[in-house]
């Protein structure tokens, strides 16, 4: 899971792309999809992974939404994405343009996970079975915290308070599109969700995210103070405002070689150019979804290729990395 803010940073280079296309071709309105879903979407099943963080939210209740966020980043996409689809294209007239747009941010979710994810395990490194337990999850939050800040703008200042880094705002949400969102799941996966599960995980991320964001660094030295540096909560905090950001170049831009961690794969490519893969994959889950919208047959294994989140296809596991800790 690339950093919150670079998904939601990448969701919105996606609806101003689109925003502009249509301006060129003289739409009269914007594009198909509507950004408020799309940008619940661009979270992919993360906020899953939050749900019971805060006690008093639903302790009891984590089994079930953690077990689908493993699900959802490790099986082949191809098992879920189109039934995914079919229920958002099946969904009542008055909330099928919200439940596509909320598919189209799950997809923009993937397709940024499966282009960065590589990159981000070779350079953290993981444990023996290839997950990034323990101490490895730690390095791994700590590398996207910083990849994130590293890719903000030069004249967002790192005690900015934009929507990018406070979480009150970017994860702003109405109640009724999070009902659409988890309207969608709920029809997808009856076996493995309960109504309800992706409003709560949502709330859950959102608080516990905004108890992590720490524009002053009092919260980052309190932690330290404590001796809980190498903890998953501290490897979150955001704003960095060290600008130097530890001399850590996240974004390769210096094209040092690395290796896909599944089959070892050589790359030197940088997250700019990774990313700009992920927008290619972007451009295309679009015109496959519009294509649907309009009552096409869409072929989503060009798009999918049987390869996960993680960025390898199922059942593959990472062997090869080069940790910088």
């Amino acid at each position: 899971m690339p950093a919150a803010a670079d998904h939601y940073r990448f969701a919105l280079a996606r609806l101003a792309e689109l925003n502009a296309s249509s301006a060129r071709v003289g739409s009269a309105s914007p594009h198909t999809f509507r950004p408020e879903l799309v940008l619940l979407g661009t979270q992919g099943p993360d906020p899953f992974y939050f749900r019971g963080l805060i006690p008093s939210f639903g302790l009891l209740s984590r089994g079930r939404p953690l077990a689908l966020a493993n699900y959802l980043h490790g099986a082949d996409p191809l098992e879920y994405f189109p039934a995914l689809t079919a229920r958002a294209l099946a969904a009542a007239p008055t909330i099928r343009a919200s439940a596509v747009s909320f598919v189209y941010g799950l997809i923009l979710h993937y397709v940024l996970d499966r282009a960065l994810h590589p990159y981000v395990y070779f350079r953290t490194g993981f444990d023996a079975s290839g997950d990034a337990s323990g101490i490895f999850g730690v390095r791994h939050g700590f590398f996207e915290t910083g990849m994130a800040e590293a890719g903000r703008s030069a004249a967002d200042p790192y005690v900015s308070t934009s929507d990018e880094t406070n979480p009150g705002r970017m994860f702003a949400a109405e109640k009724a599109d999070l009902s659409v969102a988890d309207a969608v799941f709920a029809a997808a996966f009856p076996d493995r969700f309960e109504s309800g599960d992706y409003a709560a995980s949502w709330r859950d991320m959102r608080a516990v995210l905004g108890l992590l964001w720490d524009p002053s660094g009092r919260k980052r030295s309190l932690f330290d103070a404590l001796g809980l540096h190498n903890t998953r909560a501290r490897s979150m905090m955001r704003p960095i405002r060290d600008p130097s950001l530890d001399g850590i170049d996240y974004l390769n831009q210096k094209k040092e070689a690395w290796q896909y961690p599944a089959d070892g794969t050589p790359s030197d490519a940088s997250v700019r150019e990774l990313t700009a893969k992920a927008e290619k994959d972007a451009a295309q889950a679009e015109s496959l979804l519009i294509e649907a919208l309009e009552g096409g047959s869409v072929d989503w294994s060009g798009l999918f290729r049987s390869i996960n989140h993680e960025g390898h296809r199922p059942g593959e596991r990472m062997r090869i990395c080069r940790s910088i800790y």
